[in-house]
Formats: structure tokens, C-alpha cells, sequence
């Protein structure tokens, strides 16, 4: 199964987040903000990133540029409120390959997931 960094400042987000894939198998590592997970990031090398789109101080685009530029090259989903999904447009060069939606569902999570596991790690930096 894969290793999955969390991105977000919201406990519930992270919850959610780490009781749905940790039931289906995954490792989940969790950081408050885009700043500890870049640190997070480049530490434990994850094979799967969900990010929120607006994170105080730096949101999912800002995050996936500096971890592509540090080398990092997982594939990314954006966690955010569907008011918010025309300020995260779904960047292939960034990595960012999808969006889930607030509140977050069970389904999309896993569909999310899914998509960015077999996506692999074709967006080297």
C-alpha cells in the first residue's frame, strides 16, 4: 500500500483523511501546514500527497512547487471547498493531478487516491 502525506490545518480534515485510507491499508503521515509538510515531505518521501488548497501562508500550488523543486515528485491531490476548486486548477506540470472536494467523502478520497497512485511519478521535478 502507499505512503500518503496529509497537508492541512484542519484536525477533521486529517482525521477523516487518516481513518479512511488507514482502513484500506495506507500509511498515513500527517503535517499541520505547508511548511511542515514540505520538511515531512522531503524527510519521508511519500508516495501520494493530499494538500489543502488554502493553507495559511502556502496553499497546495505553493507547496507543489517548492517539494518539485526539492526533487520531490509525488503526485499531488488538492483538498478543498467547491467555492475554492476555481483557485486550484489541476496542474500536470506541478503535479497536482486532481481535486477532492469538501466536506470530504469517503469515495473521492479513495477515487483521489487511486488516480494518483497509478499516476506514479511520471512529474519529476
Amino acid at each position: 500500500m502507499a505512503r500518503i502525506l496529509t497537508i492541512d490545518d484542519s484536525p477533521l480534515a486529517r482525521s477523516v483523511v487518516r481513518i479512511v485510507l488507514e482502513r484500506d491499508g495506507h500509511t498515513l503521515i500527517e503535517a499541520r501546514d505547508g511548511i511542515e509538510g514540505l520538511d515531512i515531505a522531503i524527510s519521508s518521501r511519500p508516495d501520494v500527497i493530499l494538500c489543502g488548497v488554502s493553507l495559511p501562508g502556502m496553499g497546495a500550488h505553493d507547496v507543489a512547487r517548492c517539494l518539485r523543486g526539492a526533487g520531490i515528485s509525488a503526485p499531488m491531490i488538492a483538498l478543498g471547498h467547491d467555492t475554492e476548486q476555481g483557485s486550484c486548477i489541476v496542474s500536470g506540470d506541478l503535479g497536482i493531478i486532481g481535486m477532492v472536494g469538501r466536506p470530504l467523502c469517503a469515495d473521492a478520497l479513495r477515487s483521489g487516491v487511486d488516480a494518483a497512485i497509478h499516476a506514479g511519478s511520471r512529474f519529476a521535478a
